[in-house]
């Protein structure tokens, strides 16, 4: 088994995008990791053999509770770090190399954004963020940047902190990454980039599309995560995040975030 294991979902609709997600796992510069795939797919199709080592394990579920199963599973398991990535999403070829050599220093990394789907946007993070920031939970207060596709982690992380299963909640990423780094402090890199397909009509679109069915989208969003979080301060879960140094994100729209 290799200490390094890299995680992802496969869910209806995705089987246009299977090729081209393996094709990116497979140019890899660093090979030396397991692949393990959350299979929340009803319908059956052929994964390529003899590339890594592979464990797929099957689900039935919602998206919300496919996240929560994941780490849940996860914890039990004796990998060293864990890199994150949707399987709709694609990464540059040194991904890996680069979350595994930085994990060797940091609990967490988050990784620049390629922005595809129309206008092309290359480190779209960096427009905002300085390289090597360090991150914590206040910088992610009011919007997220960080995905399941372009963090990684110790699995120490997962085992030293609780993250309550609630399936209230809206955005497992932004409930999930607040929780973590209430507690461990992030490293943000653009030495690597993920491949972000925005989709034209959703409110995950970057940068948002302000139309007024997506605005009262995020806003409902906010509401209930801040509401989430909230909860989890006042039941002493989580520290409370308002007494955290004040975020040094640049504030320039242009280049808005998920949610803000």
């Amino acid at each position: 088994m290799n200490n390094s294991c890299l995680v992802t979902f496969f869910y209806p609709g995705i089987e246009k995008k299977i090729n081209k997600f393996f094709k990116c796992i497979k140019s890899q510069s660093d090979s030396k990791f397991d692949l393990l795939i959350f299979f929340n797919n009803k319908k059956n199709f052929l994964i390529p053999k003899n590339i890594f080592k592979i464990k797929i394990i099957k689900l039935n579920t919602s998206i919300i509770n496919s996240r929560f199963y994941m780490l849940k599973k996860i914890k039990k398991l004796k990998y060293k770090n864990y890199i994150f990535q949707d399987a709709d999403d694609l990464m540059k070829s040194n991904r890996v190399e680069i979350s595994k050599s930085l994990l060797r220093k940091h609990n967490v990394i988050i990784n620049d954004l390629d922005i595809y789907g129309g206008k092309i946007i290359n480190n779209y993070l960096s427009k905002r963020i300085k390289a090597k920031s360090i991150i914590t939970a206040k910088d992610i207060l009011n919007y997220n940047f960080c995905g399941m596709s372009n963090t990684a982690l110790r699995s120490k992380c997962l085992k030293k902190i609780s993250i309550p299963n609630s399936n209230k909640i809206k955005i497992f990423d932004w409930y999930f990454w607040t929780i973590i780094l209430s507690k461990y402090k992030a490293f943000f890199t653009n030495d690597t980039t993920t491949k972000y397909f925005v989709n034209r009509k959703s409110e995950t679109h970057l940068p948002t599309l302000k139309n007024k069915k997506i605005m009262l989208k995020i806003l409902n969003i906010k509401k209930n995560h801040k509401q989430k979080i909230k909860e989890l301060i006042e039941k002493k879960k989580i520290i409370n995040i308002n007494v955290l140094k004040k975020s040094k994100i640049s504030q320039n729209k242009k280049y808005n975030f998920w949610w803000e």
